[in-house]
């Protein structure tokens, strides 16, 4: 009986050691967060007065503001700094520029403060960057793209539509690095990509009549000449007409009615800004997808094409699972 207290006794004094190293370890990694979650103040500076732009701002604040409420941001418009001699204050801790006419104005200003160039086309800012309009050589300086990564999109293509084979990219010669980046990456999920080339809307027409029948979907990517206000219902309908559903590229068109998109919303950029304000050794490349994205699903254009889709949170969770 003796022997079996001093046993008891034994494993209750080692639970409480155990519990007193986990306590301790918390208080370390709490102690950790909090000093990397100094509070900061940011200067942002938008393209315009629009409502993407009014809801980076909003999204921005609000995420510093659940970071640490000392976090302090200041939003200007890009013509107070539009060709003036504007002086950065030295108190601000990072600038943010919203969009490409903000993005070219920060570019310009001369400082060596921590810069964050967001909601940027990807082709329109490494066309602005080969005509040196934009340029991101200051020590840390990032800039994260609108657009979502190749892999990432494909990788939603197959989870919702796993019998996919064959995809039609229509693109024109603005879109050519991103037609063969598709075409490379599409191999590693068992795809072939017919990449098809237009010149104008004549020639997308032609294209969509004559070449994408065989296909199993039709992947729209963000090309000003295939895809804008002339074109983008005709592509719908013909498309729809031809039974092969469409993936895009943003919230508009699948409301239009295509079939699935993949896309990061001003609140998804926002949180990213604001997790690489607040942490910002966490991240070393100097250009960055979105980290968050938002999964959109036109159930009506789905069960009209007789497709059963999973729902958006199922998709998310598979996506989420297989980027990290």
């Amino acid at each position: 009986m003796h022997l079996t207290r001093t046993i008891v006794s034994s494993n209750r004094k080692q639970r409480i050691r155990e519990w007193s190293n986990i306590i301790r370890l918390l208080a370390v990694i709490a102690l950790a967060y909090t000093f990397n979650c100094e509070a900061g103040t940011y200067l942002l500076i938008q393209s315009g007065d629009g409502e993407i732009y009014s809801r980076f701002s909003k999204s921005l604040e609000a995420t510093l503001q659940k970071i640490s409420k000392e976090n302090t941001l200041v939003t200007n418009h890009v013509d107070t700094i539009m060709g003036k001699n504007y002086a950065v204050d030295p108190g601000f801790d990072a600038i943010i520029s919203a969009g490409i006419e903000a993005s070219i104005a920060v570019s310009a200003l001369k400082t060596d403060i921590t810069t964050i160039m967001s909601m940027l086309p990807k082709e329109s800012y490494y066309d602005l960057n080969k005509a040196g309009k934009i340029t991101c050589k200051r020590p840390n300086c990032h800039v994260i793209f609108i657009d979502q990564p190749v892999s990432r999109q494909l990788q939603l293509l197959k989870s919702a539509l796993p019998h996919t084979n064959e995809v039609a990219v229509i693109g024109s010669d603005k879109s050519n690095a991103l037609l063969n980046e598709i075409a490379t990456k599409a191999r590693n999920f068992g795809i072939t990509v017919d990449k098809i080339k237009a010149t104008d809307e004549t020639s997308i027409l032609a294209a969509l009549n004559e070449s994408i029948g065989a296909s199993d979907v039709l992947m729209a990517i963000p090309d000003p000449v295939v895809y804008n206000r002339d074109t983008a219902r005709a592509i719908l309908l013909s498309a729809f007409y031809q039974r092969i559903p469409l993936f895009a590229y943003s919230r508009s068109f699948v409301r239009a009615g295509a079939t699935l998109g993949i896309y990061s919303t001003p609140e998804d950029i926002a949180k990213y800004v604001a997790e690489i304000l607040t942490n910002p050794k966490q991240v070393t490349d100097k250009t960055l997808y979105p980290k968050y994205f938002t999964i959109d699903v036109n159930t009506r254009a789905a069960e009209a094409l007789g497709i059963t889709l999973p729902d958006v949170k199922t998709l998310e969770n598979r996506l989420s699972q297989d980027e990290n």
